[in-house]
């Protein structure tokens, strides 16, 4: 202010027409700014989407030490699935699928019946075709299974499934999904499962052991 009150007016007015210029270019400047972070924040929208469902699991055959076949009894699933798209699609796939179940072991070494818990982590790929709506999918993943025997010590297994299913979208963030999954879970016959008082009652059958799961639930996409 000090130097303007040596200037005369008309060069006052056009020092302050400058700095209201270069005030006002910062403005505008944040003021693109900000709406290249919104505009970037608006395309991220339905990179990631988060899918919890429930459904109902079956199969997984078993056996005594002494060679009865034994089976996990079918029971309900939970779990979630998180997603990651490359393209519109191709998708990274996270899957955590719990069942709660149970061995009926007809007193074996004095025990009638076991709960079993089946947790599966998995990652992988979605390939997804997209009709208006309607988004049909098949799905790959690998990992592993987690073997959770009532009073025993959990077995880790390398695991992997197939699927497919469908989604419908409510909106373009909503959607209701069904899909149904095998599980092959990779094991060794001789391998115990369940063992109690230091002695083996339930081993694996096979090298290999099959499930089936059938769910709905919603995906939310962000």
């Amino acid at each position: 202010m000090h130097v303007l009150k040596g200037l005369r007016y008309g060069e006052r007015l056009v020092i302050i027409s400058v700095q209201c210029f270069y005030v006002m270019r910062l403005r505008i400047v944040a003021f693109v700014g900000l709406l290249v972070v919104a505009s970037m924040g608006a395309q991220a929208q339905g990179m990631f989407e988060i899918s919890p469902f429930y459904g109902y699991r079956w199969g997984g055959d078993f056996e005594t030490a002494d060679g009865q076949s034994l089976g996990l009894q079918g029971g309900k699933a939970y779990g979630l699935s998180l997603d990651y798209s490359a393209s519109p699609e191709l998708k990274f796939e996270m899957l955590w699928s719990r069942q709660e179940s149970s061995v009926d072991l007809n007193e074996l070494g004095g025990l009638s019946h076991l709960g079993v818990t089946m947790d599966e982590f998995q990652l992988g790929g979605v390939l997804e075709t997209v009709y208006g709506r309607l988004h049909p999918y098949i799905t790959g993943l690998l990992g592993a299974s987690l073997f959770g025997p009532d009073d025993s010590d959990s077995e880790v297994r390398f695991s992997l499934s197939l699927g497919g299913g469908v989604k419908f979208f409510l909106f373009r963030n909503l959607a209701f999904r069904a899909d149904i999954r095998g599980f092959c879970t990779v094991v060794e016959s001789d391998s115990a499962l369940i063992s109690h008082g230091g002695v083996t009652l339930v081993r694996f059958s096979g090298s290999t052991m099959w499930q089936g799961e059938v769910s709905g639930g919603i995906t939310l996409a962000f």
